[in-house]
């Protein structure tokens, strides 16, 4: 077979010098001079090489350029590497492919690992199938700087093992973006972006580890769904779009620690529309969590009763209504239709008097502490028709004068906007009654922002998400 250069990577290239293979393999799109290329393999479409890989550890390097292939499967031990996520398109041999029904046919990437060899697959974007990418053995699998868009499923991984996803786009995907069924270990590592994604992610497994994403777009389910997932792990994400049912995060027998998120939500649906999470049994253990809504909720539960930690939470009903729009009847910030446990530390919640800011209406231990609930009226931050069990509230600032707890203050908390309020994120001025009014040691160490808690050591820390800078008196 001819060989042919590969443009944008050189023979002094880590594609062509990546050490722990054996051999180097050379693809070329179609219609490209042929030419030497000091020894490589060189071929003439990504099938023909993986199908030559097959043995021995193999780097498959793909030049810059698009490719039209079909059904194809990296096999154990092989790295296949484009020249750049905007550089090396691979695209299904029919256009209309992502419309067709899921089936093996229509998936344009099918990692099989081996318990023994691995597949890595980076810098390459992958469109326009039924699925863009999938893991079907065990093994290990890794995608960095790979952007999957426009397919069905984004990419989905079953029964098989560890996946590591790193700065990897998931983007218009109509189905669903991520996809996981009983998996032992799924990191996914950013910066990431998953946008515009038709239904979201479900996810099951045993860890899951989501960093640096971007998670956007209309979700009619949510865009991340996870059940019977082991160890879940959410950080560093911001996610935006509509949620018209389950939640933005949908989290069923879940164990979850999500840390550093913003979720942004639009639109306003019946009843307030879909919350930022939804839980059914599992535990959650949210830190440094910022939620901006119109009109939706920044949790709910259902079903089986879950175990919750709220650390460093703000909420608020922040988002201004598009012209035309009407207000919807609003959600409750907290949404305890499941029962089981909820602890809430340093809590953020703004209402805009036309929501509550819990709901009770299963059997749940509640316990509400050095926290802000402010802008829902008398009779609104507790509703519903259980009693709470456990503490209820105490040292926290509310604007209800009825609900019951020790260390309670109903006074104007004198929030002044951060950045604007363009962020949604609000701190206390000083002289405002909730300033160096919690107490110490309990609740994370950091506040919403990353700021040490309290501020000035050895004081008592602010009642809220967020630290004042201005020391206490």
């Amino acid at each position: 077979m001819a060989a042919a250069p590969l443009v944008g990577c050189t023979a002094t290239d880590a594609c062509l010098n990546a050490p722990g293979y054996d051999l180097t393999f050379v693809v070329q799109p179609p219609g490209s001079p042929a030419a030497d290329t000091n020894n490589q393999y060189a071929f003439d479409s990504i099938g023909a090489a993986l199908d030559a890989a097959t043995g021995q550890p193999t780097t498959v390097c793909l030049a810059a350029g698009e490719y039209r292939e079909r059904n194809l499967v990296v096999p154990a031990g092989v790295h296949l590497r484009g020249a750049g996520v905007n550089s090396t398109r691979i695209r299904p041999t029919d256009s209309a492919a992502h419309y067709a029904p899921t089936g093996i046919d229509q998936v344009l990437l099918t990692l099989e690992p081996s318990l023994d060899e691995g597949v890595i697959v980076t810098d390459l974007d992958v469109a326009g199938a039924a699925v863009c990418a999938q893991v079907l053995t065990a093994g290990t699998s890794t995608l960095t700087d790979v952007r999957l868009a426009d397919c069905g499923i984004g990419f989905r991984a079953f029964e098989s093992g560890a996946v590591t996803l790193e700065r990897v786009a998931v983007h218009g995907n109509r189905r669903v973006g991520i996809e996981l069924r009983n998996v032992p270990s799924v990191q996914v590592l950013g910066p990431t972006e998953l946008t515009d994604n038709g239904r979201g992610d479900l996810l099951e497994g045993e860890t899951i580890a989501r960093e640096s994403q971007r998670v956007a777009g209309v979700a009619i389910g949510g865009a991340i769904r996870a059940q019977q997932v082991g160890e879940f792990v959410l950080r560093d994400l911001l996610f935006e779009g509509r949620s018209y049912r389950g939640g933005q995060v949908e989290l069923r027998a879940s164990s979850t620690v999500a840390d550093d998120l913003v979720v942004d939500l639009f639109g306003i649906g019946e009843g307030g529309g879909a919350p930022a999470f939804l839980v059914a049994g599992g535990t959650l253990d949210a830190h440094a969590v910022r939620v901006r809504t119109q009109g939706q909720g920044l949790l709910t539960t259902i079903d089986a009763a879950p175990t919750l930690l709220l650390d460093s939470v703000a909420w608020g009903d922040v988002h201004p209504l598009a012209p035309g729009e009407t207000p919807g009847f609003g959600a409750p910030a907290l949404a305890l239709d499941g029962g089981g446990t909820l602890t809430g530390q340093h809590l953020t919640l703004l209402g805009t008097n036309r929501e509550p800011a819990i709901r009770l209406t299963a059997e749940t231990e509640l316990n509400i502490s050095q926290s802000v609930l402010w802008g829902f009226g008398e009779d609104q931050v507790l509703v519903g028709d259980e009693t709470p069990l456990g503490l209820g509230f105490s040292t926290s600032l509310l604007d209800d004068s009825t609900v019951d707890g020790d260390g309670l203050l109903s006074a104007d908390p004198l929030f002044v906007a951060l950045d604007g309020g363009d962020g949604g994120l609000f701190r206390l001025q000083d002289g405002s009654p909730a300033r160096c009014a919690g107490t110490d040691g309990v609740g994370a160490p950091t506040d919403l922002l990353g700021n040490p808690r309290p501020a000035t050591a050895g004081k008592a820390p602010d009642l809220g998400a967020i630290e004042s800078d201005a020391p206490c008196p």
